[in-house]
């Protein structure tokens, strides 16, 4: 930063790089997010990104959100680190592994829901979340597909997919 004195007055210059390098920084803070914080690489492939897809799903129920990590990452370490791997599970083990990892409330619904997201994921996507957005043309504002039937962890208060409040039951 450069300072000049003017007519009595001090005021200061600001080199526009390094004022976009400050902001940028600002941005960025720590540079992790809150996956990659607990454990979760955000990186530009397709298991990665189902993981923090099965991570959001997770995060939306209710309670604490160390459970909700902790379901994730139980997922991941039983080898069930993409899609396709999570679609050929069987319910039982999955409604195990969520069990044991903390999950409480109606586990074998939740099993049910992540057993449903990855076999749609592998259905519609082929496995790879990167060809959701090629399906919305790479526009943000575009909607994005909607899924076959409501997803069960959508709220309550939301609109599912087919444009009605939660009229089909989440199934």
């Amino acid at each position: 930063m450069v300072a000049r004195v003017v007519a009595g007055m001090a005021s200061t210059l600001i080199n526009p790089v390094e004022d976009r390098k400050r902001l940028a920084r600002r941005l960025a803070g720590s540079g992790r997010g809150f996956a990659e914080q607990y454990g979760f690489r955000v990186t530009n492939n397709p298991a990665s990104l189902f993981q923090v897809l099965c991570l959001a799903v997770l995060l939306a129920r209710r309670g604490d959100f160390r459970r909700a990590v902790d379901g994730a990452r139980g997922l991941r370490d039983a080898g069930w680190d993409s899609a396709a791997r999570l679609a050929r599970s069987l319910h039982g083990d999955r409604s195990r592994v969520l069990r044991d990892s903390g999950q409480r409330g109606n586990v074998d619904a939740l099993a049910d829901v992540l057993g449903d997201l990855a076999r749609t994921v592998v259905d519609r996507y082929r496995g790879d979340l990167r060809r959701l957005r090629a399906a919305a043309h790479h526009d943000p504002a575009t909607s994005v597909p909607s899924w076959p039937t409501c997803p069960a962890w959508i709220p309550r208060s939301s609109t599912c997919s087919c444009g009605r409040r939660r009229h089909c039951g989440g199934r």
